[in-house]
């Protein structure tokens, strides 16, 4: 959604207004991704148990603990590779997140040979996260060559989402008693409502967010 915004702005040679207009689109990924990140780290397992309850049964729920774990970073690293790239393509310089992906590429089949016969299907996932953080340190490198990129905003949206993994922590012992494996996952809801409450808190207090001055 960002690409006609930024490759308008960058038409006109109003580069100050693109880079202010990507660190906004910078913010808002990382407000999303982040606390997504930190919920699949912590209850990926549940997660997979709710929506997928026949795959998760018996031996295989521990094999799928372990992904939801080990992926759960991939969640942020997409996120910020996807925009990154967008970002870049407007810039005509589509041959950046090109070269991270095909360096990315040849760690992941040099990393799934190497592990998948000790680690398995868990390889897969390694590789994978292994993949992205290069194709997203190549993107950031080369967009940060251009334009001011900002990750002034990134510590509060840390510091807000393990509030909400604390929040979700403890209303799942209560909450879990009562539904289940549906309890986490509304105590997950109802964490996320505190999330979104410290976000504002900050918003008013600082009025920095979202890139505003």
């Amino acid at each position: 959604a960002i690409v006609p915004v930024i490759c308008a702005l960058l038409a006109k040679k109003d580069f100050a207004t693109a880079s202010e207009k990507i660190n906004s689109a910078l913010d808002s990924v990382l407000i999303i991704s982040i606390p997504a990140f930190l919920g699949f780290l912590f209850f990926g397992g549940e997660i997979a148990r709710f929506l997928f309850p026949t795959v998760t049964s018996g031996d295989n729920e521990s094999v799928v603990n372990m992904l939801m774990f080990v992926g759960s970073m991939n969640v942020l690293l997409i996120s910020i590779v996807g925009l990154t790239s967008a970002c870049l393509q407007c810039m005509n310089k589509l041959y950046a997140p090109a070269l991270g992906m095909f360096l990315g590429c040849l760690a992941k089949i040099f990393i799934s040979i190497v592990l998948v016969g000790y680690l398995g299907i868990v390889a897969g996932m390694i590789a994978s996260l292994v993949c992205y953080l290069i194709v997203a340190c190549i993107n950031l490198r080369f967009l940060g060559a251009e334009i001011n990129i900002s990750f002034a905003n990134a510590p509060v949206y840390m510091l807000a989402s393990v509030a909400f993994v604390a929040v979700a922590y403890i209303l799942r012992f209560f909450l879990s008693e009562m539904f289940g494996v549906f309890g986490t996952i509304l105590a997950i809801g109802l964490a996320g409502g505190v999330y979104i409450l410290l976000l504002w808190f900050f918003m008013l207090r600082t009025n920095k967010l979202f890139g505003q001055n």
